[in-house]
């Protein structure tokens, strides 16, 4: 009777300590549950795409308004990256408020916005002012249109977080950047991709034809020249001098000519910030400044606020077929003149430009090192509140969209940041880098490559070798 006695008491132990753990267990979760998610759940995918990034973190930090994000999906078809990324919108700011609705019992709603509604859409309210941010506004297909039908290849990237803080911030600015795209010299129009990554900037653009309009307008940010085929006229750089001396900002991307020439317009507009093109292709014979072949040219980034981010990134940007700058000290001593790209010791510049039949240094090439982007400000006033900018590039590969995709969009970054800088987009516009949701492409120098190849194909099985030849050696002599 003791015995059963005994057995019920520690039966009894046991059902009250298993009780007990159950209860704490329940309360721990519980405890859990009431704290932020941001706090007990990490971000473990490979390319941290449910973090905010610093830009996001101050626009949410700076918000003084409710922000209304409607989560257009059929239940059952949520989509867990965007599931997660909202999440952390809501714990980063109780600004921002998040309610999902069915598609189909809102048509109304759905119908507003687009007539080919995807699952998972967003639209992003703030008082009267909303933006519809379509699935593929988050999900973005890079593709080369002039291959894919052949290859069928493209890339997948996660814009999530370029969407949706874009979107708060055009909802809650009235005033955005407004950049004017020249025309009628042959100019190139922005990629679908660069285009895209324009417009999630919250950048408007527009076209301007100086021979047509008596001005710059009133209302431009910035003015962009992007590869001219034919020179400006004299008409034309004394509208851009006048626009620039206003306080007016400039984005050139030129290259060379087929003849190899610099555009004379161009270096007269340009003769004022003691910055001019030199005439040929610049070809670089250090290893580790070129990728391919030496035109194809990986430069040194010189800190600036617009290389920084990709510097801190170790990204290299890839800039094919590029003139040099010559960059002397202007006269005025208020203008400043930052080179951002600069090649090596090596370079030089190949007068024979595209006629060129080998990369060795002919007579008459130009010496080295050039500059091939320069971001040039000038003060107007002794406030400093009044300032000139100018960014010019020399290669009209910088904005293509497969030679970008070489240095995982390296390229559209800095052309994002270079607009950021030029339209003061830390205030009005928003410009983060989408998140590739492919196996990144490594793209090294040929010095890397060199160093690379000694070490896998000789340096390594000859190490192997020895090891072998010893341990061999001392079993021989035991």
């Amino acid at each position: 009777m003791k015995k059963q006695s005994k057995s019920l008491r520690l039966g009894g132990y046991s059902v009250l300590a298993s009780a007990i753990v159950i209860a704490i267990a329940i309360a721990v979760n519980l405890l859990v549950g009431a704290i932020p998610a941001k706090y007990t759940r990490f971000d473990t995918s490979p390319r941290e795409l449910y973090t905010l990034g610093d830009t996001t973190q101050i626009v949410l930090k700076s918000l003084d308004q409710d922000i209304d994000i409607t989560w257009l999906v059929t239940e059952g078809k949520e989509d867990k990256s965007i599931e997660l990324l909202l999440q952390e919108y809501t714990d980063s700011s109780s600004r921002i408020h998040v309610t999902k609705q069915d598609p189909d019992l809102n048509p109304t709603l759905v119908s507003k916005y687009t007539n080919n509604f995807y699952d998972n859409s967003l639209v992003v309210q703030c008082g009267d002012r909303d933006r519809f941010v379509d699935f593929y506004d988050i999900y973005t297909i890079q593709y080369d249109p002039a291959t894919y039908m052949y290859t069928g290849d493209y890339q997948v990237e996660f814009s999530g977080e370029n969407a949706i803080t874009g979107a708060i911030n055009y909802v809650t600015n009235a005033q955005l950047p407004k950049l004017y795209a020249l025309t009628g010299h042959g100019e190139a129009d922005l990629s679908t991709n660069f285009n895209t990554a324009v417009k999630l900037a919250n950048v408007e653009m527009a076209e301007l034809n100086l021979v047509s309009s008596e001005e710059v307008p009133k209302d431009a940010d910035a003015v962009m020249i992007n590869a001219p085929q034919s020179d400006l006229t004299d008409a034309e750089i004394e509208k851009l001098q006048d626009y620039l001396a206003l306080g007016g900002r400039l984005l050139m991307v030129t290259g060379p000519q087929r003849d190899g020439k610099a555009l004379p317009g161009i270096n007269k507009l340009m003769e004022k910030y003691a910055v001019q093109a030199v005439d040929g292709i610049v070809i670089d014979q250090n290893s580790g400044n070129y990728a391919n072949n030496p035109a194809y040219l990986m430069p040194e980034l010189v800190s600036n606020t617009i290389t920084i981010p990709l510097k801190n990134g170790n990204y290299r940007v890839m800039v094919p077929f590029a003139q040099g700058l010559d960059v002397q000290t202007a006269s005025d001593s208020s203008i400043l003149v930052n080179k951002l790209l600069r090649t090596s010791n090596s370079s030089y510049s190949k007068l024979a430009a595209f006629d060129m039949t080998t990369f060795e240094k002919e007579e008459g090439d130009i010496d080295g090192s050039f500059a091939i982007g320069v971001a040039i400000s000038q003060t107007l006033d002794e406030t400093q509140e009044t300032e000139t900018r100018i960014v010019w590039y020399t290669s009209t590969y910088l904005l293509d969209e497969e030679v970008s995709r070489q240095v995982a969009g390296a390229n559209q970054t800095m052309f994002m940041n270079t607009i950021g800088w030029l339209c003061d987009s830390e205030d009005t516009g928003v410009i983060i880098s989408a998140k590739s949701l492919a196996d990144e492409k490594l793209n090294m120098s040929a010095s890397t490559v060199n160093i690379l190849t000694v070490l896998f194909v000789a340096v390594i099985p000859l190490c192997y070798l020895a090891i072998g030849i010893v341990v061999w050696v001392r079993r021989r002599h035991r």
